[in-house]
């Protein structure tokens, strides 16, 4: 609700900062929306007032509250994409403004299971929920992929982002 903190991934045992948050932000959604491991910590870089919410709170808040359901899904999204561009050498060249830059830039796009993937000119797609085939072999988000010339298709009910090289 208030302060700043830090968020810091561990980078072949050294902490490396990739985000610094502030007031409002959202922290802990991808651990509650895939049921992973937590992948960040978060340092206070003044005093914080947080909020904590279990599993069932939230999970009631995601199916009754649609604009909330909508901030943090955008919230793992930007997330998620952050961290595989990251992890990508080919976009090394890239500083954490330019990623979310980047995915700003990009178009949402929520599409039904077994629905074709419409490219429209882009040179990226970002599976941030569910899974895309792409011919014959699906792949499960997170998954930045690369558009060629192969069908794409959801294989469940998903959400997708495309974007154009950066």
């Amino acid at each position: 609700a208030r302060g700043a903190g830090v968020v810091l991934i561990d980078a072949q045992g050294a902490e490396q900062q990739v985000d610094v948050l502030g007031g409002g932000a959202i922290v802990g959604e991808m651990a509650l929306l895939t049921d992973a491991p937590r992948t960040a910590t978060i340092k206070a870089m003044t005093p914080m007032t947080l909020g904590k919410i279990s599993r069932a709170d939230f999970d009631q808040l995601m199916s009754e509250q649609e604009s909330l359901r909508q901030q943090v899904l955008r919230s793992f999204a930007r997330n998620a994409f952050d961290n595989a561009v990251r992890a990508l050498p080919r976009f090394a060249h890239l500083s954490h403004a330019d990623r979310l830059a980047w995915f700003e830039a990009g178009r949402s796009v929520e599409g039904a299971a077994e629905a074709p993937v419409e490219t429209d000119g882009a040179s990226y797609v970002f599976v941030a929920r569910g899974a895309l085939r792409v011919g014959r072999q699906p792949y499960a988000a997170p998954a930045l992929l690369e558009v060629g010339s192969l069908d794409m298709s959801c294989v469940e009910s998903s959400e997708y982002l495309l974007f154009v090289a950066p």
